[in-house]
């Protein structure tokens, strides 16, 4: 074969395999950036997750807090409740002891009365 045959056949070869080259690169390029998107994809997507998981424990937390006000204010209007009816219960015995003392008081005034009349 002569030379100039070799060389086009080498030359040709060449060509190929830098055709090749490039595109076996340019495949590990496309290849590197959808790795890459799936990775930020992937990426966003737990960030987003963990947003939401954040966001529903400070809810749940915030309905915990919630709850326990209410049950602390369930027990403190049950004190004073208790409180209340306890103070009127107790003014309604010192009423009580009051009438039996104003009666008694009037019944002894009254034996007084009777035996004033009764020696004179």
């Amino acid at each position: 074969m002569p030379l100039s045959t070799l060389s086009f056949i080498g030359l040709w070869n060449c060509e190929i395999k830098e055709r090749d080259d490039t595109e076996r690169d340019r495949e590990r390029e496309r290849e590197r950036e959808r790795r890459e998107k799936r990775e930020r994809e992937e990426q966003e997507a737990d960030r987003q997750k963990q947003t939401e998981v954040s966001r529903q424990r400070q809810t749940e937390k915030r309905e915990r807090q919630r709850e326990m006000r209410e049950r602390q204010t369930e027990t403190e209007t049950r004190h004073k409740r208790r409180e209340r009816e306890e103070r009127e219960r107790e003014r309604e015995r010192e009423r009580e002891k009051r009438g039996t003392e104003n009666r008694q008081r009037e019944r002894e005034r009254e034996t007084d009365i009777q035996t004033d009349r009764q020696r004179q």
